[in-house]
């Protein structure tokens, strides 16, 4: 009687056996499909982010570099935010960080450039670090409507001239657009963020509209643009946020992102991640390396970022400028960070980057002046803020007569001088805006001035106007 209970009993046993068997077969069938789906993914957006970069020069595209390994030995790139917004017409590079990246310990440097940064742009002359960018697409674009070979690009005039800024080697770049950055916080679900001040701005000629109340609040992606981005203030210049303030920001978002794509909040998102990635986001980076990358630091999340503190002060005109011997504190720095030596980092910076800016002098005019024939022989006076010109006033001084220059003294050809971020124009000339004109007397923007800078160097010509440190 025992042996058909024992041969039921064996059977029941083979048959659950057989189910958990089947359990586990169709688990690791639908795993693999997870992963092999992930590989595919991944290598599809990869492949976009690196075939689908910026302009290359004729020499980039006829000598392209091998395929290359992962390494840990430290490099730098330069991390740039574009202002991709429609209809615009800009090439302004809003956001520029320069990273010292080292795999081998696990950390990151990072270095803020203020926008407004004066710095000598390879075979162009003094300007604002902004307008690198614009100035080598306008070049290329020159190039190719006249047939020429293209030696110049966007990417390639930045990097040249931060390396003769710094005195590092910029070897790679990524870029991402405005638009890439605020789905990136949508899909993490937003960041929380503690909003230190008010901050008001709007600006209907490009559709900006920035309101953000002060304390502990999750930011979507429009709401984050804002706090990084917020410069002028609708209640005026005392308001104003300076690019060092929005430099802060730019670090403070970028370690609550890192946080959070390590978190599984994050993991959850990474292939909505990736799909904006692939769409959002440029570099030069190979397949390789940036799996290295990802392999090291993602364990890490914001731990790894280190930031390189740099005070500087506005020069009372349109620059912000750093004191020799702060430039020299942060290239020992970036020296360190890199494995260089002190003559290795010296070889690569123009020394026009070190030179004192001349101070600019408006002189006053000594002219009477001429008796009006209009009825009114005696206008009424204005009041000193009117922007009403007079005697004393700098446009009738001698500097100011003269006709708009580009940065190297010569006249411009649009009549605007080629110093600001916008793009280039269509028949070849350079991008019109602020640069080292004679006699200029640009609006003070208030937006560059460090609040840390409370004793500027006095080498600049410039004094920090009033208001710009102080919180509201």
């Amino acid at each position: 009687m025992m042996e058909p209970q024992l041969t039921r009993s064996r059977k029941r046993k083979r048959l659950q056996l057989k189910r958990w068997q089947w359990i586990v077969i169709v688990f690791v069938v639908l795993l693999g499909s997870g992963v092999v789906y992930a590989y595919i993914k991944v290598n599809s957006v990869l492949d976009k982010i690196t075939t689908n970069g910026e302009p290359l020069t004729d020499e980039e595209k006829n000598s392209p570099p091998p395929s290359r390994p992962f390494s840990e030995d430290p490099f730098a790139m330069v991390l740039l935010g574009k202002d991709s917004r429609q209809n615009l017409g800009l090439l302004n590079t809003d956001v520029m960080i320069v990273a010292v990246v080292q795999p081998k310990e696990k950390k990151v440097k990072l270095l803020s450039i203020p926008r407004d940064t004066r710095v000598m742009i390879p075979d162009v002359g003094y300007a604002k670090i902004n307008s690198a960018y614009a100035r080598g697409e306008s070049e290329r674009l020159k190039a190719e409507r006249n047939q020429e070979p293209v030696n110049m690009t966007g990417i390639r005039m930045v990097k040249k001239t931060l390396e003769g800024f710094l005195g590092i080697p910029i070897e790679h770049y990524v870029t991402v657009d405005f638009e890439g950055f605020r789905k990136v916080i949508d899909e993490l679900g937003g960041i929380e963020v503690n909003v230190e001040r008010r901050l008001v701005y709007h600006d209907p000629t490009d559709g900006t509209s920035i309101d953000l109340q002060p304390g502990l609040q999750v930011l979507d992606g429009k709401n984050a643009l804002d706090y990084v981005r917020h410069r002028h203030d609708d209640r005026g210049p005392k308001y104003y946020s300076s690019d060092f303030e929005r430099n802060e920001r730019e670090r403070e978002v970028i370690r609550l992102v890192a946080d959070k794509v390590k978190s599984l909040a994050g993991i959850s998102h990474i292939f909505g991640i990736l799909d904006i990635v692939g769409d959002h986001i440029t570099t030069d980076l190979s397949k390789d390396e940036i799996i290295g990358l990802a392999n090291t630091f993602a364990p890490v999340g914001s731990s790894a970022i280190e930031t390189i503190e740099a005070n500087a002060y506005w020069d009372g005109v349109s620059y912000t400028l750093f004191s020799k011997e702060e430039i020299d504190r942060i290239r020992h720095e970036l020296w360190a960070a890199m494995g260089m030596t002190e003559e290795e980092g010296l070889a690569l910076v123009d020394p026009a980057n070190d030179e004192e800016p001349v101070k600019k002098v408006v002189k006053k005019s000594t002219a009477k002046p001429k008796k009006e024939t209009t009825k009114e022989a005696n206008p009424p006076a204005h009041d000193a803020g009117d922007n009403q010109k007079d005697s004393t006033n700098t446009g009738n001084s001698p500097e100011a007569a003269q006709p708009p220059t580009d940065s190297k003294g010569s006249p411009s050809k649009d009549g605007n001088d080629p110093g600001s971020g916008n793009a280039p124009s269509t028949d070849g000339t350079n991008p019109s805006g602020q640069g080292e004109t004679p006699g200029e007397q640009t609006p003070p923007d208030q937006g560059t001035v460090p609040p840390a800078s409370a004793n500027p160097p006095q080498n600049g010509g410039g004094e920090v106007p009033p208001g710009n440190t102080a919180s509201p």
